[in-house]
């Protein structure tokens, strides 16, 4: 049962993995090149889905070095194409090895042509993964003018000895001339970033410094609720601004803390969409969170929380004592997590106060049992391979007594991006959710997808299915560890 349920975990990832190469929320040119992560999933299947094998066609428009039909077919490959475009490669388009980024992008330039584009289609390296049977995923973003096109990617997959096993990719076309890619500056469209949330939220917005960037975003002039969406969207120039969510204090509000904000180059202000903190600034300047698990040993605890049911619980997690002082706190330094205050670290530049104790008693029922169950999500994912929530082993923060700027609590629990070197959990006491392991493992679980995905957006198909995988993994969570007495 654990093997089957193990290998349905896997390719629940790796659906989420696939999905993640065809469209969403811009990040940065600067953010895309800082981000590396890698990728830890076991099967190909989907790569095929919803497309169509492709006849043969006349030789490539690109002229010479472009691949066509007749050159993979030659191979004993097949393509797939939906609208004419390849969108998936069942095996090889290259006999040499594909042993580095650089050889896979000599394998994506050449299939240039079959993708549907031109001369003047640019992708560029992005990241790259490795699963547990040693396969290799190079993903590259489509760019333009320097820019991101968000929705334009492509993965190449090999074998751990560089044999190349497939490739997935989707192209953005209808794109804007390079020589519109000037307009107003980025002050000038946080600015009405700021006013927007003002007008909208009766709120003073917080703006998230040094994300704001450009970004090739699909606009169409009027929204038509008729709109079958099958002509494509005009594509403009586009800056994208960060500021804080303040609809995320709002019980029936989405649980993603941030807002990003899309301003044409001309100034006119399109929408904004929830989003989770987009890259890590701190981190790629070098920031280290380990430093809190420093001088830490392991200590075993025991003892019971009440539950909101009236009923107690007998639970057992390692805690953490500092050699020096002999103070405890509240954090496992095999999983290196731990539980902070919400406020000193949102609203006082990421200062960690941790949850302490002076003999490991007396602990808050909330906090003990958000540890606990976290590290039970941690564990859930570690049976297969996968490290931590984005893979990396990236040091958790538990965020106690969620808040907003002025301490009034939000009845929430959420996944809020990576900061300050953390992967960052929130935690509310006006709530039951840390009794609930399916809670805080859909949470952690957002950790995963946002890791794994190419990009992620929160919105239409893709925001459904985002939830759908954190809903399916948090039961999955919770039967497996005997958790619920549900039976379906």
């Amino acid at each position: 049962m654990k093997k089957a349920m193990d290998k349905l975990l896997a390719v629940l990832l790796t659906l989420a993995m696939l999905l993640g190469c065809v469209a969403g929320l811009a990040e940065t040119a600067e953010a895309t090149a800082q981000r590396s992560k890698s990728f830890r999933a076991t099967e190909e299947a989907a790569l095929r889905s919803e497309a169509s094998p492709l006849g043969r066609s006349e030789d490539s428009p690109l002229g010479e070095g472009q691949l066509t039909l007749a050159d993979i077919e030659a191979k004993g490959a097949t393509a797939y194409a939906h609208d004419g475009r390849v969108t998936f490669v069942d095996g090889a388009c290259t006999d040499a090895p594909v042993q580095s980024m650089e050889d896979a992008a000599a394998v994506v330039n050449a299939m240039i042509a079959l993708l549907g584009g031109d001369a003047g289609t640019r992708f560029e390296p992005w990241r790259s993964y490795v699963d547990t049977a040693g396969n290799i995923y190079y993903v590259f973003q489509q760019m333009h003018a320097g820019i991101t096109v968000p929705g334009g990617a492509v993965k190449v997959v090999t074998d751990a000895e560089g044999n190349m096993l497939g490739l997935v990719g989707s192209l953005e076309d209808n794109l804007p001339d390079a020589q519109e890619a000037e307009g107003i500056t980025a002050r000038q469209a946080e600015a009405l970033a700021l006013q927007y949330v003002k007008d909208n939220y009766q709120a003073e917005a917080e703006l998230v410094e040094g994300r704001t960037g450009k970004v090739v975003l699909p606009v169409k002039p009027e929204i038509d609720p008729n709109d079958d969406g099958v002509e494509s969207a005009e594509r403009r120039f586009a800056w994208v601004v960060y500021t804080n969510n303040p609809g995320s204090s709002v019980e029936s509000a989405s649980d993603l803390p941030y807002l990003a904000h899309y301003v044409t180059l001309s100034g006119e202000y399109l929408y904004s969409l929830p989003a989770v903190m987009p890259g890590d600034a701190a981190a790629s300047t070098g920031f280290n969170a380990a430093y809190v698990f420093e001088f830490m040993e392991s200590v075993p605890y025991t003892g019971t929380v009440l539950l909101s049911d009236g009923t107690e619980k007998e639970i057992a997690v390692d805690l953490m004592r500092d050699t020096r002082t002999g103070m405890y706190y509240l954090g496992n330094l095999q999983r290196r997590i731990a539980v902070a205050d919400c406020y000193e670290f949102v609203y006082n530049e990421g200062h960690v106060v941790l949850e302490a104790s002076r003999d490991n008693t007396g602990w808050d029922n909330t906090c003990l049992l958000s540890l606990y169950n976290y590290c039970r999500a941690w564990d859930y994912y570690k049976a297969i391979g996968w490290n931590g929530g984005d893979g990396e082993g990236t040091p958790i923060l538990v965020l106690k007594d969620y808040c907003n700027s002025y301490h009034e609590s939000i009845n929430n629990a959420a996944y809020a991006g990576m900061f300050y070197g953390w992967q960052l959990f929130l935690s509310s006491d006006i709530n039951d959710f840390s009794q609930c392991l399916d809670v805080l493992a859909h949470e952690f679980t957002h950790c995963v997808t946002g890791s794994i995905m190419t990009y992620n957006a929160y919105l239409n198909d893709y925001g459904a299915i985002n939830e759908a995988m954190s809903d399916i993994q948090g039961n999955i969570c919770e039967m497996m560890n005997g958790a619920t007495e549900d039976t379906t």
